[in-house]
């Protein structure tokens, strides 16, 4: 029988997680519709594998799949798409920043007629995530992006969305997931939940700032060339039109030494968000998005 829903959870050395998120959402099952669980496991090195494998043994809603190697978060989504067989499917975090017990409303907002409902978090996080998050989805909203929480893991969608993302490969990689969802549809909803607390992000400041500059110039008014005049050269430039008043005066440890140092870090480092971005566009077109090796457990995995 067809799965009312598909829940997909990308994981990554999640060997101390994903056995209670299993539990978790055992405990709430009679609360949703019948569901299939696909625990996508993304080339983790630790025991994330083998405790998938358990849980598929023991419970035939699950199913694991096993990338051949670690492709990112919204890779091992769209492998999950290509696998689900529910009308809606339920996108999540392995982290259990959302109760399980949420997870109706996303679905009650797609059988109401949205094509992807988006989680917005409400509660209390730290600050400078926070802040970074304000920051970005204001920006996204300038561009007339309906997202006040595009960082947001917990979503729902209809099963033809999450096949025509799963096509575009990685034009959604990372960041640009969710405007480019709302380049192919607009019937977006946001669904507003209590978050929990968790125990801290997934991702750095440079990966961020590489994310924030890679939306910026997949789907803003930036162009790279603009870019890198405004946030490498001009730097620089001014870097040295500083570090040369500051030796002609001989004030190396002046106003005019520090502010050539900061801008100059500046400028090497927006460099090198760049180059970061130009590295993984280089990279990506040279290989598919995902690459699934193993499927276990499920009621078709072996068909």
């Amino acid at each position: 029988m067809r799965p009312g829903i598909s829940i997909v959870v990308p994981l990554y050395e999640a060997e101390d997680r994903v056995v209670a998120l299993h539990s978790e959402l055992s405990a709430t099952r009679a609360t949703l519709p019948p569901f299939e669980l696909l625990l996508v496991d993304d080339g983790s090195r630790d025991a994330t594998w083998p405790r998938i494998v358990e849980l598929a043994a023991a419970d035939p809603a699950v199913v694991g799949v096993r990338l051949a190697r670690n492709v990112g978060q919204t890779g091992a989504l769209c492998a999950g798409f290509t696998l689900a067989r529910g009308e809606v499917v339920v996108l999540m975090d392995d982290d259990l920043d959302t109760g399980p017990a949420e997870l109706t409303r996303f679905v009650d907002a797609v059988r109401a007629g949205a094509e992807f409902a988006s989680g917005r978090r409400m509660g209390t996080r730290s600050p400078v995530r926070h802040l970074g998050s304000r920051l970005y989805n204001a920006r996204l909203r300038r561009w007339g992006l309906p997202f006040h929480d595009a960082g947001c893991g917990t979503n729902a969608l209809t099963r033809d969305l999450a096949t025509r993302i799963a096509a575009e490969g990685w034009g959604v990689r990372q960041h640009r997931f969710k405007p480019r969802v709302a380049q192919l549809t607009d019937r977006i909803v946001e669904v507003p939940f209590q978050v929990r607390p968790t125990s801290g992000s997934h991702h750095n400041v440079r990966t961020l700032a590489a994310s924030w500059l890679d939306v910026e110039l997949t789907f803003g008014s930036l162009t790279p060339g603009r870019w890198m005049l405004a946030a490498v050269v001009a730097p620089l430039v001014a870097a040295a039109t500083l570090g040369r008043r500051a030796l002609r005066t001989r004030r190396r440890r002046g106003p005019s030494a520090v502010g050539a140092a900061v801008l100059t870090g500046g400028g090497l480092a927006a460099l090198d968000l760049l180059l970061l971005r130009q590295r993984a566009d280089r990279r990506d077109a040279q290989r598919p998005p995902f690459e699934v090796a193993q499927v276990v457990g499920g009621a078709d995995a072996g068909s």
